[in-house]
């Protein structure tokens, strides 16, 4: 039994990480896309909400940033 329970946790931490490096390639294109728009002078209602998506997309790579991290021991 702990052998299944530590393949599922690393099975979770892959699948994490793998979740993580999409999140970072989706955000580098909507950066390339939010820098042009912005420097195009495209509206501001436009470049407001890829800017809001990318704020989005940093806020769940931080979940999945704290969820891979190993848990912090206090004596």
């Amino acid at each position: 039994m702990d052998d299944v329970v530590t393949l599922n946790s690393l099975m979770n931490d892959l699948l994490l990480a793998e979740l993580g490096e999409g999140l970072d390639s989706l955000a580098d294109r909507l950066t390339g896309l939010y820098e042009g728009w912005r420097k195009m002078g495209a509206d501001q209602a436009s470049v407001a909400f890829v800017g809001a998506m990318l704020e989005e997309l940093g806020w769940w790579r931080g979940r999945i940033d704290a969820a891979l991290a190993p848990p912090s021991v206090t004596p």
